[in-house]
Formats: structure tokens, sequence, C-alpha cells
């Protein structure tokens, strides 16, 4: 990616991009609706930043590229980082992290395999 955009995201969700090894990715999270007892499915587009002992997610409206917030991950709240294989004829990779809060599942779909290890290399550290 150019300076130039990587310049418009630091500037979007006001962080640093350039010290940290991040990537793009679509992230569903998925959580319970509580008036319902239902299932509710949140998909945006994003970030992630890798730091030393967290992820940062960073959440990009889908239509209107707007920064949706972030939200930190600490590997000490982690309790497993899984590679799935969707799709029909297993296309889409995504990663899912599993925290020690029940509550809610983050799945970061389209994440590349160095993304991936890169991800499993700092959590195992």
């Amino acid at each position: 990616m150019d300076e130039k955009k990587i310049k418009a995201l630091e500037d979007k969700f006001n962080t640093n991009f350039h010290d940290y090894y991040w990537f793009k990715c679509t992230i569903e999270e998925l959580r319970m609706f509580t008036l319902l007892n239902q299932p509710e499915r949140e998909v945006d587009n994003g970030y992630v930043i890798i730091h030393g002992d967290y992820i940062e997610i960073l959440k990009e409206s889908v239509f209107f590229e707007r920064n949706m917030g972030s939200r930190k991950l600490y590997f000490k709240n982690i309790t497993s980082i899984n590679r799935n294989k969707r799709g029909l004829f297993h296309l889409s990779d995504a990663v899912m992290i599993n925290t020690k809060s029940s509550e809610r599942a983050i799945e970061l779909v389209y994440v590349k395999e160095e993304d991936f290890n890169m991800l499993v290399e700092a959590f195992d550290k």
C-alpha cells in the first residue's frame, strides 16, 4: 500500500500503522442479542494491528468506509486463535479468535497465510 493511503488510514483511525505489523480483512462478530436470546452477526471491513501484548481491531463501515471504532484484544484474554477454511471450495480463509469472555466470538475473514502466521506467532509469545 502506498504512503498516501497509509497516511489516510492513520488520520482516519488516529493510530500509527508504520511501526507495527498490520493487515486488512473483514471482521465478523457474533454475539447474543439479549432481548430475543438470538445470535446477532455484525460484519465490517477492518484492519488488524499486532502490538506487543495485544491486537487492535479497527472497524470501517462496509459502504461508507467511515471509522466505526476500535477494539483491543489482549493476548492474555485470548484462549485460542484457529484457522478455518470457509466457502464451497474452501477458498475463503478465516481466523477464529476465542476469548475468555464467552459472550462474543470474533472471526477475521480473508486473512492471508502470512498474516495468520504473524498473528499466531505474536499470540504464542
